[in-house]
């Protein structure tokens, strides 16, 4: 009989990292994939990004909308109960064996609540991560202590996960999803790219991507302001913006680099959703990446692109040489931009090594979520360091 995994993916973000794994599941023999997707997935606004689902012909069993129309703190709270109510309906619809989560997004978190109701074991994939500046940080601790598999990043982050009270026998480092995309995927070539886009990349060109600080959105708009004053500096560089997430705060910001882009079209561009085709292969043709996503942390150093990170959202997280750290001050941001643009910095990147490297994380999950014994999994001990040495 296969056993029956049922994954959940809430937006373009957490799909990229679990396409590989997604496919590795669908293709076993032994294992049966129930796919729910839900939040960003389903909207417009956000890029559809459902139909990058489809278009790898990977089956959905499951469309859950809980994204509020507002993107207040009370939206995401009323979209964090809602999101429990739906997903213990299609858990208990789909009777998985196993539940299969990534990440730390307030849907994510949803989806495990209601599987621990229902006594649905839970193998959470990129656990013991720190995110200092955002909402996340709570949540993704919050799915480890609710999960029972344990998919980590890196050998510290395991350490974390332990240090948490999971048990190491149930811990794994299978190295970071992200970069198993970027080994994987094939690139578009420039000309290629160019079209598509229906751009001119000979000209040095900032990919930027700024999501909320959760913690404090009310200094976003300031972030914003300053960013763009200091991108208007630079008058010979192209700017390519990717669009804000459903997080609290996420609309105003797609708002502000709406109007941005549109006073200033002759230099800057916006795109809801590239896809990962796209978007590494833009990666490897820009000057750098600016912002605070987890795509300039986790998968940029493989693509040999320079990160300039702005603020505390993803303070903590474990860097490369290749990521230049800067307060959200004009001055700050305007020095980390010469920075990432100079020529010794970018020889800098070329030699960086990425600690998030793994071999093959997709194959060693569906290894184990084919193997690891279920009986008796949903009594947790506590784990005790000081205990057990």
């Amino acid at each position: 009989m296969k056993r029956r995994i049922c994954a959940v993916s809430g937006s373009r973000a957490d799909y990229g990292l679990l396409r590989w794994t997604l496919k590795e599941i669908h293709d076993d023999s032994k294992l049966e994939l129930y796919l729910v997707v839900t939040g960003s997935h389903l909207l417009a606004e956000y890029g559809s990004s459902v139909n990058e689902i489809e278009a790898d012909s990977i089956p959905i069993s499951g469309r859950i909308d809980v994204i509020d129309p507002t993107d207040s703190a009370q939206g995401v709270a009323r979209a964090i109960g809602a999101g429990v109510v739906k997903f213990s309906e299609t858990f208990s619809q789909l009777e998985p064996d196993l539940l299969l989560l990534l990440g730390d997004r307030y849907e994510i978190f949803s989806a495990a609540v209601a599987a621990t109701a229902l006594h649905i074991p839970i193998a959470h994939c990129h656990g013991g991560e720190r995110t200092e500046g955002a909402m996340d940080e709570a949540l993704r601790h919050s799915i480890t202590k609710m999960a029972h598999i344990h998919f980590t990043a890196t050998n510290q982050y395991k350490a974390r996960v332990i240090q948490l009270g999971e048990h190491p026998e149930h811990v794994f480092n299978v190295g970071s999803f992200g970069v198993e995309a970027v080994q994987r995927f094939p690139r578009l070539t420039q000309p290629e790219l160019e079209t598509k886009l229906n751009l001119n990349l000979s000209h040095k060109t900032l990919f930027v991507a700024y999501h909320p600080e959760t913690h404090s959105p009310e200094d976003d708009q300031q972030t914003l302001a300053n960013l763009f004053r200091c991108l208007n500096e630079l008058n010979q560089v192209k700017v390519i913006f990717s669009l804000s997430n459903a997080d609290e705060g996420g609309r105003g910001i797609n708002e502000l680099i709406n109007e941005y882009v549109n006073t200033n079209s002759d230099k800057a561009s916006v795109f809801a959703n590239l896809g990962q085709e796209v978007l590494f292969s833009l990666l490897e043709n820009v000057d750098g990446i600016v912002g605070n996503s987890s795509s300039g942390i986790i998968e940029a150093p493989s693509l040999k692109v320079g990160t300039l990170n702005i603020g505390n959202r993803q303070k903590g997280r474990i860097r490369a040489d290749s990521i230049i750290d800067c307060r959200a001050s004009c001055n700050e941001i305007s020095r980390g931009l010469a920075i990432l643009l100079s020529k010794e910095f970018k020889e800098r990147v070329k030699q960086a090594s990425n600690p998030y490297e793994g071999q093959g994380p997709s194959k060693k999950v569906r290894s184990i979520l084919r193997s690891f014994p279920l009986d008796g999994i949903l009594r947790k001990a506590f784990y005790d360091i000081s205990a057990n040495g």
